[in-house]
């Protein structure tokens, strides 16, 4: 009887064992729910730092277009000028050009003639006039303004002149400029050889841009 009692009560214990074990679950089992929990949080910081790469990617290549396009307009809204026509080879009178001289444009130099005195530069424009005597000067104007200030030229030490038929024709010199002025007498002399004083001081001088030229290019002269 008493070893009946001993069974019953091991029987008893087994049974509330294992009905503890179901209600609770076993150590593996929360194991796995724990880590199935982990692996959810994972997937969803993955998925929130994609979607943070794709944004600043969108982003950054929403600037890159921006850039570019800004790039173009500026290209565009800025072109080069035109370089003047020439026709033919160049004439020659004076020395020749020296290769390397510093070439400064034509309306650089009218706007700023000081900036450029006691240098050798180049520089071009139109034939608006010259001596029609001897061809002992010459009057340029800007190649895109025949409007423009004008530049005297004259040839060092009366060394070369230019043909009487140069208006209209393209020239480059080679030399010095200066601002300088015309006396009154100088100025009426010039005006029985064709010159135009344009503006005249009211001592009857005439402040001129002045360029003492060592040789001269000259392309499109009317030979007719």
């Amino acid at each position: 009887m008493h070893i009946k009692s001993i069974s019953y009560l091991s029987f008893t214990i087994s049974a509330l064992t294992a009905l503890m074990l179901l209600a609770c679950g076993t150590d593996d089992q929360t194991t796995s729910s724990d880590e199935k929990v982990v692996v959810v949080e994972n997937s969803e910081l993955d998925t929130e730092v994609d979607t943070d790469t794709e944004v600043e990617t969108e982003v950054e290549a929403e600037t890159e277009t921006e850039t570019e396009t800004e790039t173009e307009t500026e290209i565009e809204a800025d072109p080069l000028p035109e370089e003047p026509l020439r026709e033919g080879d160049a004439e020659l009178f004076g020395a020749e050009l020296t290769e390397g001289t510093d070439f400064i444009a034509f309306d650089t130099l009218i706007d700023a003639p000081f900036d450029y005195a006691d240098r050798t530069i180049q520089t071009e424009g139109i034939v608006r006039a010259n001596c029609n005597k001897r061809g002992c000067w010459m009057e340029l104007r800007s190649p895109n303004d025949p409007a423009s200030k004008r530049i005297t030229v004259r040839f060092l030490d009366y060394g070369f002149f230019v043909p009487l038929d140069s208006r209209g024709a393209l020239a480059r010199v080679e030399g010095s400029a200066e601002v300088g002025t015309l006396s009154p007498e100088e100025v009426e002399y010039y005006r029985n050889e064709g010159y135009d004083p344009g503006a005249v001081n009211e001592d009857g001088s005439v402040t001129v841009i002045q360029f003492t030229a060592t040789g001269v290019e000259m392309w499109n002269r009317n030979e007719d």
